[in-house]
Parts: C-alpha cells; structure tokens; sequence
C-alpha cells in the first residue's frame, strides 16, 4: 500500500512536469550533467527539494516508509541524510571535467613505448541495479609524442566509474577519452570486476568476475602489441593465496618447493623440526621451506647451481643439526628502504622471434637477513648490510640490462659498444649504457637470483664473515608493485 502510494506520488508529479528527470547526459567535454539539473547548481541540492527539505532525503525517507520501516526510529533517523551525501560522492564523476581533470599534465616527451598502470581500483554503481560493482583497472598506450602524468591514468578511470555506470561502457568512455586527449598509436583498457547485483541477488555467485576490453589503434591492430598487454595484464598480482590453504596443500601432497634460483627444497616433518627449532621455533604448519641436506643446499644456492633438485635429495639426518642452548636466540630482519631500488630497460624474450619490446621498470629490493643475536642485540651491523645491497642496486641503476647467457640473443661486445641480435634485429649501444648479466632472461626471477649470488659471495664467504645463516633477496617489478619474485641461500651446518 506504501509503495503503490510513493508511486503514484512520484508519476503524479512527473506528470505536472514539477519532477525532474535524472537521466545523465555527457557533454562535448567528456563530463556528465543530469537533465534538469545545472552541475552549477550541484545536483540533489536544497533548491530542488520542496517544502520538507533536501530532495534526496525525502526520497530516501519514502523509501524506508515503503519498505515497512519507520524512518522515525533512532537507527534511522539520520539514513537519509547519510544516504544522499553517499550517492553524491558514488556519482560524483558527473560533475568532473576531463579537461580539468587532466590539468594540462600532457608531455611532449621522444617515446613510442607502451605506457602501462596496472591494478587501479575502482568503485562504480551498477544503473540497473544501484548497487555498486568494484574490481581493477588496466590501461595502456603507446605514446605518439606525448605522455600524461600517471596520476591522471587513474583519475580519469576515477572519474568516469563515479557514475551509473554498465561495465561495457565504462572500458570504453576511459579508452575513448584517453585516445582523443593524447592521440597517441593506441589505447588499450582492461577492466575486471565483481558486481554485487549478481553476488548479493539475482544468481548469487559471488566468486564470478566480469572481464571487458576496449583496443583502440596499435593495440587493436597489431596482434604484437595487443598480446604484449595481456601478457602484462595476465601477469598482474591478484593477491597472495591464503597461506592456511596454501600450508594445508603443501602437508597433503608433500608437494617440493622451488625458489626462483631453481634450488630443490622440500618440506619434511623432521627437516622442518629441525630448521624451526634452529630459527626460534614455528608453527607445525610453518611454511618456511627446509633444506633436507643444508651443506650440500649452502654450496649450490652460493655456485648459483640452477639444477640442483635434479637428482634426489639425501635424508635427513637429525644429528645433522646440533640444537642451541636456550639462552641462544636466532632472529630474521629485513632490509627494504625506499632508495634500494634501481631503473633499468631490458625486454623478456618468449622464443627465437617473439619477445617483449624494449621498457623500463623501476624494481624495488628487499633481502632478509637471518642470524644470531649478538650480544649488542643486533643480527649482523645494520650499516654494512644496507651498504651492500645499495651498492648491488647502483650496478644496475640507469642501464639497459642484456641476457648474456639466452639461446635467442646474440651479444657481442667490442670497441666500446655492445651489439644485441634477436630475430635477426640487431641494435648497437655504447657499452656504458649496458650491464650484460650471466642470465638467460632478465626477469624478476633471474634478478633475484642474481643479487642472491652477489650478496651472499663465493661459497658463501661474505655472510660467513658476516655470522649470518639465511638470506632471501626479494625483486619486483614496478617499484613494488608488480610481482615479487625471491631466491634462498641458507649456510651449511656443521655436522
């Protein structure tokens, strides 16, 4: 009875054109304004109300009555108020400029290389539903000349998913703008998102994601291009599987564990024992990988030998490993600071034709350092330990990073230049500009594989010197926020 009489209310005023209609109109610029409602005005305001005050209120309030609830009560008595000023955030996208949102941030800049920023969040309201969806974004262009600010990447995509919005046509308002705004070679926008409108009703399968493209240029044209930002965008970080899970399985199937180095490490009762008696003490189910034969692992991860787990791993023998007095504590730090980080170029090669094109990441670097406490309270002097991993990252800082050991690439280095061959392609660079690592690719894998072997020495040398047991070198790409990949070297025990 409620709900036919807000209805009948609401077509009645319809009818005698006192009600304005809400439906979003997008003007020349890019921006939203609805029907009836001047953005300088500000929509839902005071002015457009009647006698009992904001418009968005009342309507909230006949809402609630609607639905059998009094909107009287002390739970609700400000729910309306709260709703409205919700919906004006949610939707505040209308009232956005792409020109002002932009603020001239646009560069002429030399570059026709991809530009990507992957993982932006979004929030946007389903318009057939009012209720809201949310996932990640991931944009890409190839510059024609002119860049833009990255803040402005995900600005616009903030700007356009605060709106009603359908999913289809927001992949494509964020692409379309960006390709008119930069004209750049192309535009590529990937959006994943959940919607609550098919998780809380309707089907209720809240695990499902929507995925939607938009190519425009190069990346519509050019196979290359295109598969080289799904490459990018399928490789994204989702998050880290739950550890429990992760632990569960690993105790199930007794599945072996491989570093980024290669190095055969798998997880055993009394190997586990050992190692977490050794460290302090874990849980059971620690997931902290054991070596079973700690000298044998030792000598391999400081050689670099990519291929130890080939042949079976020895047993464990428990008096391997003589336990420490109570009194003997182990610790573990982590050395992450904001400048252990370096920039450099490098492509990943897929095969004999096929590999990346030529960019750069900023990667950021953190190692873990594990040892006895001493007897100042410290594992190892903190000043040395930052010293050296800084001094790893100044190597590479500002280079093209070359894989000296691929099967796809020819290197060869003379006369103060190094020529790079692949499918036939050779480029020439003065050799001050190039690091040539004894890798097969340059990825995060092989980086922190590499930075292992240069921190930790010869045979482990420097960390013995040290008094340190463990160290695990951390890379990731995209100054964090990519993918992290990290390699293990534990010292040998004494028998």
């Amino acid at each position: 009875r409620n709900l036919g009489a807000m209805l009948g209310r609401t077509l009645g005023r319809i009818a005698s054109g006192s009600a304005r209609l809400l439906t979003p109109r997008v003007t020349a610029s890019g921006s939203a304004q609805r029907l009836g409602a001047p953005v300088a005005a500000g929509r839902f305001s005071s002015s457009d109300a009647g006698e009992g005050g904001d418009k968005a209120e009342d309507a909230v309030r006949m809402l609630l009555e609607s639905l059998g609830e009094d909107p009287n009560r002390e739970g609700l008595l400000k729910t309306p108020k709260r709703h409205a000023k919700a919906m004006r955030f949610f939707t505040q996208g209308y009232e956005q400029d792409l020109d002002v949102v932009l603020n001239n941030a646009i560069f002429s800049e030399d570059s026709d290389e991809m530009v990507m920023l992957r993982n932006i969040e979004i929030f946007s309201m389903c318009e057939h539903h009012l209720v809201p969806f949310h996932g990640r974004a991931h944009i890409a262009y190839l510059p024609r000349g002119k860049v833009v600010g990255l803040s402005k990447l995900v600005r616009v995509a903030e700007m356009y998913s605060r709106r009603f919005q359908v999913q289809e046509r927001l992949t494509k308002q964020i692409a379309t703008a960006l390709n008119d705004k930069l004209a750049p070679h192309g535009v590529g926008v990937v959006i994943e998102c959940v919607h609550l409108c098919m998780a809380m009703r309707g089907v209720q399968k809240p695990h499902s994601t929507t995925v939607t493209s938009c190519m425009l240029g190069d990346f519509k044209n050019d196979p290359r291009t295109r598969n080289e930002f799904l490459h990018l965008v399928r490789s994204a970080p989702s998050g880290p599987p739950p550890g429990a899970a992760v632990a569960e399985h690993v105790a199930r199937t007794g599945a072996k564990l491989f570093e980024a180095s290669g190095v055969h490490i798998e997880r055993t009762h009394a190997g586990a024992d050992m190692f977490d008696n050794l460290l302090g003490g874990h849980s059971p189910n620690s997931m902290r990988p054991l070596a079973k034969d700690h000298r044998a692992l030792g000598v391999a991860m400081a050689m670099g030998a990519g291929d130890y787990g080939s042949a079976a791993p020895p047993e464990v023998k428990a008096a391997a490993v003589s336990m420490p007095p109570e009194d003997v504590r182990y610790s573990t730090i982590e050395i992450g600071k904001e400048d252990m980080k370096f920039s450099a170029a490098h492509f990943t090669v897929f095969s004999a034709k096929e590999r990346e094109r030529l960019h750069g990441h900023t990667h950021a670097v953190k190692v873990q350092f594990t040892g006895l406490v001493g007897s100042d309270g410290m594992v190892a002097n903190y000043a040395i330990l930052k010293k050296r991993v800084r001094e790893l990252c100044a190597l590479w800082d500002e280079t093209f990073l070359v894989p000296g050991q691929s099967p796809h690439v020819q290197v060869v280095q003379e006369g103060g230049r190094v020529k790079i061959t692949h499918n036939g392609v050779m480029q020439d660079l003065p050799a001050d500009d190039c690091r040539i690592l004894p890798v097969r690719n340059v990825t995060v894998e092989e980086l922190s594989h590499l930075l292992l072997q240069n921190i930790v020495g010869e045979k482990g040398g420097w960390c013995n010197e040290q008094g340190i047991l463990r160290v695990q070198a951390q890379v990731s790409s995209d100054g964090g926020r990519g993918q992290w990949a990290s390699s293990t070297w534990v010292a040998p025990v004494a028998e």
